[in-house]
């Protein structure tokens, strides 16, 4: 008898440690579920006129423009957001649109909305819907802002990020090699006007130190001699040969342009 309540004892605590082990693999499933809302969020920025962007969330800078920004994964908390409006001159206060904070709550869309011409967001919000929660927009103003931290983040976020036009401190930048360039020229063989090639190579830079040699490639992928100048006078600010600059002149193909840029570089020098 005794030995048949001993096995019943011993078959109840086994079952009892079968439950707990099973709730406690719930709960931590449920938890790890939970935790994965946290990642879902996302957040839509947009100008009321429909211009072009770029944007600072915290100490990460997303420098590629776009009409509408989009990023997703955002843990809740509150975010510090910059937005600038695209231009040559990067990310600085010249065109700096707006510097505030939005607190992101998990398992949300939101949409900011900005009006350029008096500094107002307008933030809009709606719950995720479940089954849509891991969904992701595959296209080029997507970011996912977990990953893009880690390799955009800016340590000296006390200062902007200088104007390519003009001389700063250089080793704050990446030194430009083949694989970039290689990268730059895709990019700028999918724009098909010579304005966006232009604005696809000055953006694309400001992250670069570059040289002479490099200027006289990118310059040979513009069709006319007017985009090669415009390109080649605003590239000079931060090249760092200047004394090379001089052998660019031959992808000009008409001497009055190659005229134009002998000129330019004489202002420059008598500048210095």
């Amino acid at each position: 008898m005794k030995v048949f309540f001993f096995t019943l004892a011993l078959m109840i605590g086994s079952s009892l440690m079968v439950v707990a082990q099973h709730r406690d693999d719930d709960s931590r499933r449920s938890f790890a579920e939970e935790r994965n809302l946290y990642y879902n969020s996302s957040l839509q920025i947009q100008l009321a006129d429909n211009n072009p962007i770029v944007v600072k969330i915290d100490r990460t800078p997303f420098t590629r423009a776009s009409r509408i920004m989009r990023f997703g994964n955002l843990p809740p908390r509150r975010y510090r957001i910059k937005i600038f409006g695209d231009s040559p001159f990067g990310m600085t206060r010249k065109n700096l649109l707006y510097d505030g904070y939005i607190r992101v709550e998990p398992d949300v869309a939101y949409t900011a909305i900005l009006n350029p011409r008096n500094g107002r967001l307008k933030l809009e919000s709606t719950l995720i819907d479940k089954k849509y929660r891991n969904d992701k927009v595959y296209e080029e103003s997507y970011y996912d802002y977990e990953k893009s931290t880690h390799k955009n983040y800016d340590r000296n976020d006390d200062e902007e990020i200088p104007s390519p036009n003009r001389k700063y401190y250089n080793n704050r930048k990446q030194n430009l090699n083949d694989s970039h360039v290689q990268e730059i020229k895709s990019s700028v063989d999918d724009r098909p006007f010579a304005s966006d090639k232009i604005k696809t190579l000055k953006t694309a830079l400001q992250n670069y130190n570059y040289n002479s040699s490099h200027i006289k490639t990118m310059a040979e992928w513009l069709n006319y001699d007017s985009d090669k100048l415009e390109f080649a006078k605003w590239a000079y600010a931060s090249v760092s040969d200047p004394r090379n600059y001089w052998r660019i002149e031959t992808v000009f193909t008409f001497s009055s342009t190659k005229d134009d840029f002998g000129k330019f570089l004489e202002a420059q020098v008598s500048r210095r």
